[in-house]
């Protein structure tokens, strides 16, 4: 089973620029915040839902022509994700090493309200053209990309209970009650946190919206942005959620739970 955390989708509302044009330069600073997604892929038993995201920056626009302009700048940007479902279950295969002989078994794993929150912060860079119009009040419009390079990442997970069982692949006997294997019920699973590797960001950048003219040289920008990450963040190779190891010590009386939460 895969987990695998694949896109961003950024959605940016009520955006306001304050922006200082000569007849050939613009300089602008804005702010802008509203709905942020980080998009994976999951089971059909869980949902994604995006977070509110927002961010800040510095842009620069040179205009070739009254109409026409080449923008780019600095912008910061924060995005989030909560991942949920009522019930859950991870089930894959092991090799276990007994004293006489090998078997495989099933290690299942049934989560109960499992939460998962995420979250990344970006450098970006942004490379687009802009349309305007003429006049105290414009129409502004651009479209181009945005190269963003990570700064942090993390999530959070939170379990209500978990249980864990294995069943012998050959046998068909399913051991679900043996705390000493680490294969029962919990209830008091701990929180769970860590830190997101993630790569370079590359994505399509969409807005549109009004200029308002508060002088001369001095304007107001607000409007609506559209960013989509068009590459693999996360890209690392699948893994459980729960990874069970029956064989420390080559013992099947001392199995190891190692918690590995995360999505990759």
């Amino acid at each position: 089973m895969k987990h695998i955390m694949k896109y961003t989708i950024i959605v940016y509302l009520l955006l306001g620029t304050i922006q200082l044009q000569a007849q050939t330069h613009e300089f602008s600073a804005y702010a802008l915040g509203g709905l942020s997604s980080i998009q994976y892929s999951a089971p059909t038993s869980m949902k994604v839902a995006g977070g509110f995201g927002g961010g800040a920056g510095f842009g620069y626009t040179y205009f070739m022509t009254p109409e026409w302009g080449i923008s780019t700048g600095l912008e910061f940007s924060l995005s989030s994700a909560t991942l949920t479902a009522d019930k859950f279950r991870d089930v894959y295969p092991l090799l276990f090493r007994g004293t006489t002989k090998d078997e495989m078994l099933n290690f299942i794993s049934d989560f109960v309200g499992y939460e998962e929150k995420q979250s990344a912060t970006y450098l970006h860079i942004p490379l687009t053209l802009r349309f305007q119009t003429t006049g105290t009040h414009k129409f502004q419009a651009g479209a181009g990309m945005k190269v963003g390079f990570a700064l942090s990442g993390s999530y959070d997970v939170v379990i209500k209970s978990l249980s864990t069982s294995a069943t012998f692949q050959q046998t068909g006997v399913t051991i679900s009650d043996e705390a000493q294997h680490a294969l029962t019920t919990n209830s008091d699973v701990p929180p769970y946190s860590g830190d997101l590797s993630l790569g370079l960001n590359v994505g399509i950048a969409i807005d549109a919206g009004m200029r308002w003219g508060l002088s001369e040289k001095v304007g107001l920008y607000t409007g609506v942005y559209l960013d989509y990450g068009v590459l693999n963040i996360l890209p690392s190779p699948t893994a459980h959620l729960v990874e069970y190891d029956p064989n420390p010590g080559k013992l099947w009386e001392c199995p190891q739970i190692i918690f590995t939460f995360y999505w990759v």
